[in-house]
């Protein structure tokens, strides 16, 4: 903030900027007496070396004031296992080497992510916007999903399409104020409403928070799918659901592994109703296909605000 502590207008500008992961607005003004004015500095840690050591100079026609700007970039954290993982940076491609990249439907929209600089990708109720990824990234039987999300309200958030009969599996909901996620075919197709939702803060309210999914079948507890839910980096509650091994083990009545494209936004038919989605907005989107990640690791994705 430059504050003018003058009788008379200050005229004030910054000199140049030579980091292109820098950026200040505005570069110059003019303040009248008594007054301020806030210089706001965005830094871009994705284009940024692995240390920034820099300054400022902003200066009237008498003074110059240097200041000092250090910072180092984000290394990714977790990544042993990291399958995809989506930044919404502008973009719908994945983030891994995999290149597992999306695309958008009925016009999602960029808005400011977590930090300055980044971007989430924000889904219209009235258009019925989704992101779309042609392949099954959520149906392992060892599973984490971890994502920055806000503006939740009851509707789909993502979900599985299956091979038999395009049937929804898989689904990541919210019911009256809970998320709700109900992995195979036959309980989404006859006893999603019966199914509990997660016990867990309130995330409607209009602010960021951190999701993770931590799902196992038969792992955890035989002819079970066991999934732990975590809200800002804090463990809250578990949810099992009943799941016969043998039928998983044979392809027409197989949930697991049948599926054919992952849905995010948009409408989902579920007990042969039809679930809106909703205006929310969702930020680094990752998956672990093979790993259920510790409690530990999930704190550090939440503290690296990845």
């Amino acid at each position: 903030t430059i504050s003018n502590i003058g009788k008379s207008e200050l005229n004030w500008n910054a000199g140049e900027i030579k980091e292109s992961c820098l950026s200040v607005t505005p570069m110059e003004g003019k303040i009248a007496a008594g007054e301020s004015q806030t210089v706001k500095v965005v830094l871009d840690r994705n284009n940024m070396e692995e240390e920034l050591n820099t300054v400022l100079t902003i200066s009237d026609e008498n003074t110059k004031k240097n200041i000092s700007i250090t910072a180092q970039s984000h290394s990714l954290v977790v990544t042993q296992g990291l399958y995809t993982y989506y930044k919404f940076d502008g973009d719908f491609n994945d983030a891994t080497e995999n290149a597992i990249n999306g695309f958008g439907n009925n016009s999602p929209s960029f808005v400011e992510g977590i930090d300055e600089g980044s971007q989430a990708i924000k889904f219209s109720l009235t258009n019925n916007s989704s992101f779309i990824v042609p392949k099954p990234i959520t149906d392992s039987r060892t599973l984490t999903v971890s994502f920055w999300g806000k503006d939740f309200s009851d509707g789909n958030i993502f979900y599985l399409v299956s091979s038999h009969d395009n049937a929804s599996m898989f689904t990541f909901t919210m019911s009256n104020g809970s998320l709700k996620f109900v992995t195979t075919r036959y309980y989404n197709e006859y006893q999603y409403s019966n199914k509990p939702t997660f016990t867990h803060p309130t995330i409607t309210d209009g602010k960021w928070h951190h999701i993770a999914l931590v799902s196992d079948f038969n792992v955890t507890e035989n002819s079970k799918t066991t999934t732990l839910l975590y809200v800002d980096g804090v463990f809250v509650d578990t949810v099992t659901e009943d799941v016969n091994p043998f039928e998983e083990g044979t392809p027409s009545q197989a949930s697991y592994g049948t599926g054919i494209k992952f849905i995010m936004g948009g409408n989902v038919t579920i007990e042969r109703k039809t679930i809106n989605g909703t205006n929310m907005s969702i930020d680094n989107f990752r998956v672990y296909n093979t790993r259920c990640l510790s409690a530990n690791e999930i704190k550090q994705i939440y503290d690296a605000r990845q």
